[in-house]
């Protein structure tokens, strides 16, 4: 299944024999979809903008739409901290009532559970104890974080939740509330071995040094980077791409440039 980013069609492939099918939900609050959720014949589609849910049936077509969200309720977009209405909801829950579902945040700023027979939406309070945002700048997380998946893996309403603010990992049973806290171990060498150092990263960052937690503005001063050392003759043929005065004169040069055009 292919979801349009900007309205309600879709597109169903089959694998098999490659048969493609276009499909409409019908819905006039569905502003692109960002997420699938299958649950027997429906679909729950995830908004990529708006704030409506929708749950579809494509084999009927019916259609049911839930956007009765609770006081307080706001999606977030960080870093910058402004409020939008894009991508509240990343995934969903299913609990052993089958009239309910819990929904974990995208930019959302809480869990939600939906009665899908009244379509009220209340806050749903994770069992653990943790914080909204992360103590440190260099593990800014774009979220709260959510379920990583949506099939039950503990009895037949639990889920793994990763809570990103404090890079935990949690098996949470939805209904019952029972939680544990599933280890992460990394090996701190192998980890630092593979860091890239200074390098192109992207065509919008053409030669840098990422700001993480293996190279602190502290690091960087004291030249304590992993990976790659700083190459001078490397930063000026990367940058000499975007801008052909890299040596320093770019400014006297579109002065002088101006003051031709004026004169």
């Amino acid at each position: 299944m292919f979801a349009s980013p900007t309205d309600s069609q879709f597109v169903f492939l089959d694998v098999d024999t490659l048969q493609i099918r276009a499909l409409t939900s019908h819905s006039k609050s569905n502003l692109g979809t960002q997420g699938i959720v299958p649950n027997g014949d429906v679909l729950w589609l995830l908004p990529l903008n708006g704030m409506t849910l929708t749950c579809w049936n494509p084999k009927t077509g019916e259609t049911r739409e839930y956007s009765a969200l609770p006081e307080g309720f706001r999606t977030i977009r960080w870093p910058q901290g402004y409020i939008c209405e894009q991508r509240p909801f990343s995934n969903i829950a299913f609990s052993d009532r089958e009239d309910q579902i819990i929904l974990s945040p995208g930019l959302g700023n809480m869990y939600l559970s939906l009665d899908c027979k009244t379509g009220v939406m209340r806050e749903w309070k994770l069992p653990v104890q943790v914080t909204e945002r992360g103590k440190n700048g260099y593990y800014l997380a774009w979220g709260l974080g959510g379920f990583t998946d949506s099939k039950p893996r503990w009895e037949k309403a639990g889920n793994r939740i990763w809570h990103g603010p404090e890079r935990k990992l949690f098996e949470i049973n939805v209904d019952t509330r029972e939680y544990k806290e599933i280890e992460i171990e990394f090996d701190y060498t192998d980890l630092r071995e593979h860091e890239p150092g200074f390098g192109e990263e992207s065509e919008w960052m053409q030669y840098c040094l990422s700001e993480n937690a293996f190279h602190s503005l502290k690091d960087l001063l004291d030249n304590k980077i992993a990976g790659a050392p700083y190459d001078r003759q490397r930063q000026l043929k990367a940058f000499s791409r975007v801008n052909v005065n890299t040596d320093g004169t770019c400014g006297r040069n579109v002065h002088d440039f101006v003051k031709g055009t004026l004169s």
